[in-house]
């Protein structure tokens, strides 16, 4: 995290990376935090939390920090990442899963997301469905549900 966004959680910003990931994965419910290891070691994290920038009433839940490790860009972490993500939440029951970003929209437009409306500060506000109303959930575990 402290790599991905340094205004916030580098030597002068005013994050706290170790807190605000210790908080989110203590909870029970949203947020919900996920955090991809190598060995012991953190490379990659996603939450899904209740609210986010860019948000409008009735709107959630949010993937929101999204983050990989540069050594590990560019093979697919971030998408199961994400994929991981849009499971916790259609395992919450969330009939639809929102982001706010300014750099993923590529990896998550190619997971099915689409575009619902620009920001005046350049991010761009997500939304995958994750369920049918008629049928149920979309996903399970990052796959389609059988029917």
């Amino acid at each position: 995290m402290r790599e991905v966004w340094p205004h916030w959680y580098g030597p002068c910003g005013p994050g706290d990376a170790v807190a605000d990931l210790a908080e989110r994965a203590r909870s029970r419910g949203l947020p919900v935090a996920l955090v991809a290891l190598d060995g012991s070691v953190p490379i990659g994290t996603v939450t899904v939390g209740t609210d986010s920038h860019g948000a409008r009433p009735g709107e959630g839940p949010w993937l929101i920090g999204l983050a990989v490790a540069a050594p590990y860009r560019g093979h697919g972490l971030g998408s199961a990442l994400a994929a991981a993500a849009e499971s916790a939440a259609a395992h919450d029951g969330a009939e639809t899963l929102y982001a706010t970003t300014a750099g993923a929209k590529g990896l998550l437009c190619a997971r099915g997301w689409r575009e619902l409306r620009r920001l005046p500060d350049g991010n761009v506000v997500l939304a995958k469905p994750l369920r049918d109303k008629k049928k149920g959930p979309v996903l399970w575990n990052g796959a389609p549900k059988a029917s």
